[in-house]
């Protein structure tokens, strides 16, 4: 481990196993993530500005964006939860994709009283510091099986410890 400028031992920097085992599927997917930015750019300018501002002091982002991680979960249900790690006055990015041979997923914020339903084509930035959830996942009656997708973009709050190893 080195030590970062304000005397802190950083955490050795490395791609994830996927970005660096496959790379040409890594690369094949860039694309996407780098849509999603600019969606995040039009949509919510103030919180990308400070978010990009933040990303670009460590190349430990993906390219041409505000993101260093994707988390992507299959048909997966979250419990109540705070978001741990992410940049503070960032923002987490959920996209969808789906077959539609579902019901429920809902993404929940009781606080508010409020839920989303975020399905294919949609794009949800959300405050993930804040209460937050989704609601069961339950297969369509005559269905076999079902696939949802989500993908949340965000930043690490402790990637710019990174920019010196």
């Amino acid at each position: 481990w080195k030590y970062h400028k304000e005397g802190l031992k950083a955490p050795p920097c490395r791609l994830t196993s996927f970005s660096s085992k496959e790379v040409e599927k890594w690369k094949r997917v860039i694309p996407f993530f780098q849509y999603v930015d600019k969606i995040f750019k039009r949509l919510v300018p103030k919180n990308y500005a400070k978010q990009y501002e933040r990303a670009v002091q460590t190349e430990y982002v993906i390219p041409k964006t505000c993101f260093s991680t994707v988390t992507i979960n299959h048909n997966w249900r979250t419990a109540l939860h705070k978001d741990a790690g992410d940049f503070a006055q960032g923002y987490g990015n959920l996209i969808v994709i789906d077959d539609d041979n579902y019901t429920g997923g809902y993404t929940g914020f009781p606080q508010y009283g409020v839920c989303v339903n975020v399905r294919r084509g949609d794009f949800l930035a959300m405050d993930v510091h804040k209460w937050h959830c989704n609601t069961e996942l339950l297969k369509k009656k005559g269905k076999k099986d079902f696939n949802r997708l989500s993908i949340v973009c965000y930043l690490r709050e402790k990637m710019l410890r990174c920019k010196n190893n």
